[in-house]
């Protein structure tokens, strides 16, 4: 469950910009939590909550 979270996590994120990450967090957390429940309603979990709380941008 841990690495689907993750990957659909990048996946997503990384369709926008960092502007667009840090003002739409609400949409980007719908759609994440979509993605999820797709994959994870076959698996009998039930995902209560997605939310985008730290952002880090790695030292370049």
């Amino acid at each position: 469950m841990n690495q689907v979270a993750q990957s659909t996590l990048c996946k997503v994120v990384g369709q926008h910009t960092l502007d667009e990450t840090l003002s739409e967090t609400d949409r980007i957390n719908i759609d994440i939590r979509e993605i999820l429940d797709i994959t994870t309603t076959g698996w009998g979990v039930e995902v209560t909550l997605v939310e985008l709380k730290d952002i880090q941008l790695p030292a370049w």
